[in-house]
């Protein structure tokens, strides 16, 4: 039975439905009830059993209960992908489209499958782009932390010490103690705002207009919007070939990277493309009006178009882009990292010789004394 995805069935109460938001269910935890379903169904399992056989014997709460509710709609008429559409902490709209394509073509622990390695590569992905972009942000914060710590608490014993000794502080100190005292008499201001500013982005990115502009800065950033583009590529590729592999058409297939590209302009240029093929144009036609993958790949996929082998022309795009993204990871690790490195120890280093130059010379000026 094919569902509506546009206009999904009706969920459950309006109690249950809050009971089911205040318990989220882990990745890991739901990554367990797709092998284990898997798994009852390979060895000959009904799926209605199925899933009351995992209900039983999980102890997840949430996951106990949207089990319950499943099998309760299963058992009401619905299908597999229509009961897991109204799960959607368990399920996303594209792994619904995945299962509703098993069930229509008679291989539904394939299409689990193959949601388990989608997720299992999606998370790899972007932990390696988080922890690529972590590192040098966190050597920001600490040079910034060292930066303030050393104009709020140390400088200020330096000058009391200057004053007392009667020598005149050196141009670069007296540039720092009026950081200093800019910091420590106006921190509770600069802390609101701070604050203020934080509201008010937040403000603009829950406005279209403001989450567009965002997203276009993400895309176009120096060195990262490369990364981010590559990373989208990506994500988007993979979730191409896993749909098309599962029996979904092209246009399907193209619909169902909207839910992993996390980016507004990317999805209108992924729904211009599917309105193109809509309207007659080729694929290759409709992706070359767009800059959503690399001209090399846009290349090959038309010769999968023309030879009718997409499925494998996307397969071997997934396998090279996701080396090069990889690749690309470590490269940007590697440069970045030395270059911050660089600019935080010339920061501190110069605050340093600041503080020590005038302690070096009222030592020399009590020597000669």
């Amino acid at each position: 039975m094919a569902i509506d995805l546009q206009n999904p069935p009706p969920v459950a109460a309006p109690a249950e439905q809050r009971q089911h938001r205040r318990r989220r269910i882990p990745v890991q935890v739901s990554q367990q009830l797709l092998e284990s379903l898997i798994l009852h169904l390979q060895t000959g399992s009904a799926l209605h059993s199925a899933i009351e056989q995992v209900a039983k014997t999980n102890t997840h709460p949430a996951l106990k209960n949207a089990l319950r509710r499943m099998a309760n709609d299963i058992a009401s008429g619905s299908s597999f992908s229509a009961a897991a559409l109204r799960q959607p902490d368990l399920f996303s709209t594209n792994e619904v489209r995945l299962l509703e394509a098993g069930e229509l073509g008679a291989f539904l622990p394939d299409a689990l499958q193959q949601i388990i390695t989608l997720r299992l590569r999606g998370q790899e992905v972007r932990r390696q782009f988080t922890n690529a972009l972590a590192y040098p942000l966190v050597l920001v914060v600490i040079g910034l932390a060292m930066t303030v710590f050393m104009l709020v608490e140390i400088l200020p014993s330096v000058v009391e010490m200057l004053d007392n000794s009667g020598v005149a502080p050196p141009r670069s100190t007296q540039i720092l103690m009026a950081i200093s005292e800019f910091l420590l008499q106006y921190w509770l201001g600069l802390l609101a705002g701070g604050l203020g500013l934080s509201g008010v982005v937040s403000q603009a990115l829950s406005t279209p207009q403001g989450r567009q502009r965002f997203d276009r800065w993400r895309l176009d950033i120096p060195w990262v919007g490369s990364l981010y583009r590559q990373y989208i590529a990506v994500q988007c590729l993979r979730t191409w070939w896993a749909s098309m592999d599962s029996g979904l058409s092209i246009i399907e297939s193209i619909s169902t990277c909207r839910g992993v590209v996390d980016n507004t302009l990317m999805e209108a240029m992924l729904d211009d493309v599917v309105n193109e093929i809509h309207a007659g144009s080729s694929l290759a036609k409709a992706l070359s009006r767009h800059d959503i993958f690399p001209a090399q790949a846009v290349s090959m996929l038309a010769t999968g178009e023309e030879t009718s082998n997409i499925p494998l022309v996307l397969r071997r795009l997934v396998e090279h882009y996701d080396q090069q993204l990889q690749h690309n990871l470590q490269r940007f690790s590697a440069l970045i990292e030395p270059i911050l490195l660089l600019i935080m120890g010339s920061m501190v280093l110069s605050i340093v010789a600041s503080l020590l130059l005038p302690i070096f010379t009222l030592s020399v000026n009590a020597g000669g004394a």
